[in-house]
């Protein structure tokens, strides 16, 4: 029912400045027609089991960058603060595969008409932390002596003396021009 307090007390304040019925049959039909409009986009999330936006091609290598957004409440202009998750998905269309298209989303008309917008499942809207099961990091085992794959040893001897020069020079407080 809350959902409905908005758009109720727009209509209501609107009628009540302006006194246009006309005005007012017009921003209910918007309003139902944006609610079709996301309810078709959720009965085709519901279909597919996953959300992922209605442009999304089919068949193609995807990838994603997820990141923290943040609102500063410290902010001297702060009235308010935010976190959330920002998502990006990238597909990688290639000359040979340019995906399949899932269709234009459209206002289905076999699902029932509603004046509200139905809400994601918990699942889609709740995403559990994700915790580390090991605390510290893996290291792949080494198999025989760890050497550079390079046998020179003019290269090997120019290394080694360029670290004991840098071990050299990371003590002083002030470097000359030439070191």
């Amino acid at each position: 029912m809350r959902a409905l307090a908005v758009p109720l007390y727009i209509g209501l304040k609107i009628h009540v400045e302006t006194r246009s019925r006309t005005l007012i049959d017009t921003l209910f039909r918007v309003m139902s027609i944006s609610a079709d409009a996301a309810n078709s986009v959720w009965h085709r999330f519901e279909q597919d089991g996953l959300v992922c936006p209605p442009k999304q091609r089919r068949d193609l290598f995807c990838t994603a960058a997820l990141d923290n957004i943040d609102h500063n409440p410290s902010a001297t202009t702060a009235k308010d603060s935010f976190h959330g998750t920002a998502i990006s998905v990238v597909q990688h269309i290639t000359t040979e595969n340019h995906g399949t298209e899932r269709g234009i989303n459209v206002i289905n008309e076999d699902i029932p008409r509603q004046k509200t917008v139905r809400e994601l499942p918990g699942a889609y809207r709740n995403v559990p932390p994700a915790v580390l099961k090991d605390k510290g990091p893996v290291f792949p085992k080494s198999i025989g002596p760890v050497m550079p794959p390079t046998q020179d040893q003019d290269a090997i001897t120019r290394n080694i003396n360029w670290l004991e020069n840098v071990k050299l020079l990371y003590g002083k407080d002030e470097l000359d021009k030439e070191e």
